[in-house]
């Protein structure tokens, strides 16, 4: 008998039984640990897409602000504060238009848009 076979009989008769139960559990913790990986990144999608989102709305509300600033306003009777009157209706509607376009909707399994509905 070679010194590798009686490291393999030494290794199997003093090896502990093998256990079911925690093959079972190692599975189910690797599941769950790849679930909330997954669960991290459409977070992190999220956040990004809400941010690029409220920058968009700035930017329509500066450039409504900036618009109304024109002389031209001046020139056919419309005071600015008209224009920056009229700019949370507008971004109202922009808003309610994104939501039901589904723009709005919430990231689903595997990156896919999921409605509110």
């Amino acid at each position: 008998m070679s010194d590798i076979d009686l490291d393999t009989l030494l290794a199997d008769a003093l090896a502990p039984p093998q256990r079911h139960h925690d093959h079972r559990f190692v599975n189910t913790a690797l599941l769950q640990i790849a679930e909330h990986e997954r669960f991290r990144a459409q977070r992190r999608r999220v956040w990004h897409d809400s941010l690029a989102q409220f920058a968009c709305l700035a930017a329509l509300v500066a450039g409504l602000i900036r618009f109304s600033q024109l002389p031209v306003f001046g020139s056919i009777g419309l005071p600015a504060d008209t224009v920056l009157g009229i700019a949370p209706p507008l971004v109202l509607v922009l808003v309610l238009w994104l939501a039901a376009s589904g723009a709005l909707a919430r990231p689903g399994r595997n990156g896919q848009r999921v409605s509110s509905r």
